[in-house]
């Protein structure tokens, strides 16, 4: 239990409050002018030392803004116990949207009702690349989540006494439809692509439904050929600034089976590979990736999408989805052929069974085409459907 004292000096009473400062870790003392009254004193202390032994201790009334205290928990914590990939968008998000809004305002001083206009404002118009519109709910929801993070580490710390956020209503994100092509819009999209350099990329994580991080960090290491069949080791997965992580959950780290089909593109992709090599002369940098520059550098993810995956898309004339959409459909044809989920979620690297239901796996289009086919034979009679029987 926190003790404090009253001391007197030249007529002046002060309250005196030991903490523990929670930057330094250091012991201090806290001298609190109080007036000339000892019976003001007592009284302010009182209610003073009642507050901090149902805080846990006194909490000096910080300094320190919320710019301050963002950059101390990115340094003292993210840095320590994050991913590199999480702490490089804990770090984006902070700096792009919080620190210009709210990391003025003195920490001590912050309010819930700072946190939810800061939502709001993001909501309407929050993007920092100073375009038109807000950003998404489900970004919105994530500046939240960085929020209610860092300041729960602040009150463990004591240095705050309550998290603002635990006051706020986060938007609610709303599910997208995830469209996922049927096999004709997959067969026409590879026909386009066949002679495009990231051919081999695409067909492998459409095979696998390997995610695009574990593809762009692939190692030639990590492959082994046996008797026509081949084995992806998954270990690595690649960050937004280009540097090999490992991958996050012990299920992420997992092996797959490729056919022999995609042994052979594999190898043919290595053969043009070891060509460009040889082009490259010195210039090449050999980091053994299976897919990377023309000078064997690790990939820009965002350039691949934007510069060849969209325009592929739009080429062949079928429905815009994102990369990872490719595992969506490497999900859905290895439901819609009887495949058992377990199968299915490790070979995703999914941690629950739920998770590759709830998300990955979505009515197969041919599947229900088949269905209503067979259901069309009865109800029309075998006759042409859309005309019925007389």
């Amino acid at each position: 239990m926190a003790r404090g004292s009253i001391i007197k000096k030249k007529d002046v009473y002060y309250c005196v409050i030991p903490f523990r400062d929670p930057i330094t870790n250091k012991d201090r003392r806290k001298w609190i002018k109080v007036g000339t009254s000892e019976k003001e004193a007592e009284r302010f202390l009182t209610e003073l030392m009642y507050e901090a032994n149902r805080n846990g201790g006194y909490v000096e009334p910080s300094k320190m803004t919320v710019k301050e205290f963002l950059e101390y928990w990115l340094q003292k914590y993210v840095k320590r116990n994050v991913r590199k990939n999480t702490q490089d968008s804990y770090e984006t998000f902070i700096r792009a949207h919080i620190i210009p809004e709210i990391g003025h305002i003195l920490l001590r001083k912050l309010h819930h009702i700072h946190i939810d206009d800061l939502l709001d404002k993001k909501l309407e118009g929050g993007r920092a690349d100073g375009k038109a519109g807000g950003l998404s709910e489900r970004s919105v929801k994530y500046i939240y989540s960085i929020l209610h993070e860092a300041f729960a580490y602040a009150v463990k710390k004591e240095i705050m006494t309550i998290n603002p956020t635990d006051k706020v209503t986060p938007p609610r994100q709303q599910k997208k439809k995830v469209i996922v092509w049927t096999t004709d819009e997959i067969q026409r999209f590879f026909e386009v692509a066949r002679n495009n350099r990231f051919y081999t990329l695409f067909m492998l994580a459409i095979s696998t439904g390997m995610r695009r991080g574990e593809l762009l960090a692939l190692s030639w290491r990590n492959i082994e050929f046996r008797e026509g069949l081949g084995v992806i080791n998954v270990e690595y997965t690649l960050s937004k600034k280009r540097t090999l992580q490992p991958v996050k959950t012990e299920e992420s780290q997992r092996a797959v089976i490729i056919t022999p089909a995609m042994v052979d593109l594999l190898k043919r992709h290595k053969k043009k590979q070891i060509e460009e090599r040889l082009a490259a002369g010195q210039t090449y940098q050999d980091y053994n990736l299976v897919f990377c520059s023309k000078n064997g550098s690790p990939l820009n993810a965002e350039n691949i999408v934007k510069r060849y995956f969209y325009p592929l898309i739009k080429e062949a004339n079928v429905r815009r989805i994102t990369f990872h959409g490719l595992r969506h459909c490497s999900a859905t044809i290895a439901l819609a052929g009887d495949a058992s989920m377990k199968i299915i979620q490790r070979r995703l690297g999914h941690t629950t069974i739920k998770t590759t239901g709830d998300i990955y796996t979505h009515p197969a289009i041919d599947a229900q085409y088949e269905v209503a086919a067979t259901i069309d034979k009865v109800i029309f009679n075998e006759k042409k459907p859309g005309v019925l029987p007389g």
